[in-house]
């Protein structure tokens, strides 16, 4: 009896050139842009950085705030927008969630560094 292994098709090499060349863009935009590099770096210790960009998702943006986007970030790259966006919007909040666990009351020693 033979042993028959299915296998997925795998990506044409210029697709899967393209989808190197999208990560090395997005990466290259999180070194330039301070918040966005914060943010990535929260994401990635919180563990919600999966390294893959494989979801596909379609949906419809106002093109003005999308070009506004490209213009802040200073890429042409939808995905890469997005992406950016996304990281800046679930980075965890440090700051809210210390003020909420001391119930928004400070300590008589804290001392405002001006």
């Amino acid at each position: 009896m033979t042993n028959i292994q299915r296998t997925k098709p795998s990506k044409p090499k210029a697709s899967m050139a393209a989808d190197a060349k999208a990560g090395k863009a997005f990466l290259a935009l999180v070194e330039k842009d301070r918040d966005l590099a914060r943010a990535w770096a929260e994401l990635i210790r919180c563990g919600d950085v999966t390294g893959s960009r494989s979801r596909k998702i379609s949906t419809r943006v106002d093109p003005g705030v999308l070009e506004a986007a490209k213009k802040r970030f200073g890429v042409d790259s939808d995905a890469d927008v997005i992406n950016a966006a996304l990281a800046i919007v679930a980075k965890p909040d440090r700051f809210k969630e210390w003020l909420l666990h001391h119930k928004g009351q400070l300590s008589d020693d804290f001392e405002l560094a001006i």
